[in-house]
């Protein structure tokens, strides 16, 4: 008996079992070490236990190895990022019939993230997954089928997809169905209905819930009526109702209102929030640190482990923007609670700053800055410009949009803005970095870093 063994008598009968060779058990083992069913995570010995369980042949822990490389945990180091060797393991998984490597492998054709391009073949993978009961694929094949990203576009089967969704007990699929059924959006609008399944999502604390059931009348709706739901073709496809507003020409900055849907949104914040942690900024030596004048928390979704809904977001913003997608930086989503603020600070890069170099390698300049506001907020969080005299208030759904350099290509000053504190409430937010070309992570030891804001 190894005397790491997790506590709990079904991991210690699991440990003895993985340890006299069982292939399963080293396969249950090592997700457990993985996700920190064992009291804390330990992506070393989740590493060792898989490794060993796809050596006899069990094709979801190469599937799971794939992912940690994707994740930057390649043999169970933080920050080893290795996307041909997950590509590798994964393609091999693929083969031996995993349902997880149909669904990573999917996601990253359809995305274009580290293999060629495929929508359609993409869209295909997770819709075969998705039949076979990965969850995760469920939610992506129904977001494929309702938008038409590599999938005819069909309400009627995307609805479906979210009813066996919600039907499985996820709460995404019980928080789409109460929007569609409040907005009228594909079926026929049903507000008890609507509250009763967005109740159902509320329980589960999944974001928005509790704040869109509460704008609904209770009339005691059973939420089991919305799993026989049909398509009303009369309904309308609820498409974003995007209206553009120039708040400055000279440094270009506008908003784009109503572009993200309440759904996206919500989902976005529910990826996120278990991975935030305290923002950082650029340093004068090139390191990104911690500093006082961010007080907010974040996290970065990386490409490779974008899922559809997040990329299809980024697909939208860069082709409102007229910008290549290569040209991104990390989607980074933060969060702000009562009191935290980012004070008066630029996006761009200095060059005659130190610690600009380190950044302005891994794609030059940053030249614009897209911020997408998730949630309403309660109290504060608007964006100010103190320079200019504008302040742009969090409206959930739209995106900030300025730019950071004149015509030339120079930085402007201008731009100096400030994240104000939030008095009351959260505040969530989607951050797109651009620069003037293709961005390239210097991964290093591993997963990539994002060039942070600088202060002023």
């Amino acid at each position: 008996m190894s005397t790491n063994t997790p506590p709990g008598p079904d991991l210690e009968r699991m440990t003895q079992a993985a340890e006299a060779g069982v292939a399963q058990a080293q396969f249950s083992l090592g997700l457990a070490w993985l996700y920190g069913d064992t009291g804390r995570p330990d992506p070393a010995r989740a590493w060792d236990w898989l490794d060993r369980a796809q050596r006899q042949g069990v094709a979801e822990a190469r599937a799971a190895l794939g992912t940690m490389c994707l994740s930057g945990q390649c043999e169970g180091r933080e920050g080893a990022f290795d996307l041909e060797r997950a590509v590798e393991l994964l393609e091999s998984a693929h083969a031996d019939d995993s349902v997880e490597a149909a669904y990573r492998l999917g996601t990253l054709k359809l995305t274009g993230c580290g293999v060629p391009a495929d929508r359609q073949g993409g869209a295909g993978l997770i819709e075969t997954a998705a039949r076979r009961g990965h969850m995760l694929a469920l939610n992506d094949a129904a977001w494929c089928l309702e938008h038409g990203l590599g999938l005819a576009r069909n309400p009627a089967r995307a609805l479906k997809a979210w009813q066996l969704a919600a039907e499985a007990g996820m709460p995404r699929g019980w928080f789409t169905l109460g929007v569609w059924l409040a907005q009228g959006r594909h079926v026929s609008a049903d507000p008890a209905l609507a509250r009763a399944c967005l109740d159902k999502a509320a329980r589960s604390d999944f974001p928005m819930a509790a704040e869109l059931r509460d704008e609904l009348a209770d009339e005691g709706a059973d939420a089991g009526r919305a799993l026989g739901l049909q398509v009303d073709p009369a309904a309308a496809a609820q498409a974003p109702r995007t209206r553009r507003e120039v708040l400055s020409e000279a440094p270009r900055i506008e908003v784009l209102h109503d572009f993200v849907p309440v759904d996206a949104r919500a989902h976005l914040i529910a990826r996120a929030r278990p991975m935030i942690e305290p923002s950082r900024v650029l340093s004068d030596t090139g390191s990104v640190d911690r500093s006082r004048i961010r007080t907010s928390g974040e996290t970065c979704l990386l490409p490779e482990l974008l899922d559809v809904t997040a990329w299809h977001l980024l697909e939208r913003l860069h082709e409102a923007m007229g910008i290549p997608m290569e040209n991104g930086e990390p989607l980074i989503i933060l969060q702000y609670t009562p009191g935290s603020e980012y004070q008066p600070h630029y996006d761009y890069f200095d060059p005659d700053r130190p610690g600009s170099q380190t950044a302005l390698r891994q794609g030059g300049q940053r030249t614009w800055t897209l911020l997408t506001y998730l949630n309403a907020v309660a109290g504060g969080g608007a964006t100010a410009f103190p320079d200019l005299d504008i302040e742009v208030a969090p409206d959930p759904g739209s995106v900030l949009a300025f730019r950071n350099v004149d015509e030339a290509g120079g930085i402007e000053p201008r731009t100096l803005h400030a994240g104000l504190p939030v008095t009351a409430g959260e505040k969530w937010l989607a951050t797109r970095w651009i620069r003037e070309r293709p961005f390239v992570a210097e991964r290093g030891a591993g997963r990539p870093e994002p060039g942070s804001s600088t202060p002023e």
